[in-house]
């Protein structure tokens, strides 16, 4: 089972990467119910963490700008098995990692 906590008024999950180089990276995540994607590192940590590209997906944040996000594969330890998911990655995440309540509901948290 797969459990989160609050922290600093923020409902947050520790999510487990396995990374290209066969090592493994917990990451806590903040739970966004407005973020309708997947999962958002910062460029720093996709590029620190080899993820793979993808594409790139045309974004509409917050404050109505549009951006083109470039997609990642991540292996993310779920429960106790390997579970693919597409990591976005922004310049806006730089504060809190997002992770979507929609993709963490679909998958049973």
């Amino acid at each position: 089972m797969i459990s989160g906590i609050v922290t600093d008024r923020h409902a947050t999950v520790a999510l487990t990467f396995l990374l290209p180089n066969g090592s493994s990276l917990p990451i806590e995540f903040v739970i966004d119910t407005g973020f309708t994607g997947s999962l958002c590192l910062p460029p720093e940590a996709v590029s620190l963490m080899g993820l793979p590209f993808m594409y790139e997906l045309p974004a509409n944040l917050a404050d109505s700008s549009e951006v083109l996000l470039p997609v990642h594969e991540a292996i993310v330890l779920w429960d106790g098995n390997e579970d693919e998911w597409d990591d976005f990655e922004s310049r806006h995440a730089r504060k809190h990692y997002l992770a979507a309540s929609t993709q963490l509901r679909q998958r049973g948290f």
